[in-house]
């Protein structure tokens, strides 16, 4: 990360380098941060042709301070398609939600739930 303005300011090559290389390095993935023959295929596409996004003088400051999860085209995670063409794919939305609504309402039934939020 050679390229901030001041230590103050980090700009968008400098974050997403952050997010990707060097926070693998840090959790010592080598696999991850980058796409490379070997890497694991995490990637996400992002649409940057939406009007919010316009004009794209620079895409990378875009997707960091203006894209948002409307924009996210398609999610590969270990070569698996989870969101394609915006929607979820990789399994029934219905029965996930029904399934995590079910799980939150056990947690919050139990009793350390409940003091948490007492006061």
């Amino acid at each position: 990360m050679s390229s901030s303005v001041s230590a103050d300011v980090a700009i968008a090559p400098d974050l997403i380098e952050v997010v990707t290389a060097t926070t693998a390095a840090l959790i010592r993935r080598p696999d991850l941060g980058a796409i490379a023959p070997g890497a694991t295929a995490d990637l996400t596409v992002v649409d940057l042709t939406h009007p919010h996004l316009q004009p794209p003088f620079d895409p990378r400051r875009g997707l960091i301070a203006l894209a948002n999860r409307a924009n996210i085209d398609q999610v590969v995670v270990d070569g698996r398609v989870l969101i394609d063409a915006g929607r979820y794919v990789a399994g029934d939305e219905a029965t996930i939600i029904s399934a995590g609504t079910a799980a939150l309402g056990r947690i919050w039934d139990l009793p350390e739930a409940q003091a948490a939020f007492d006061g």
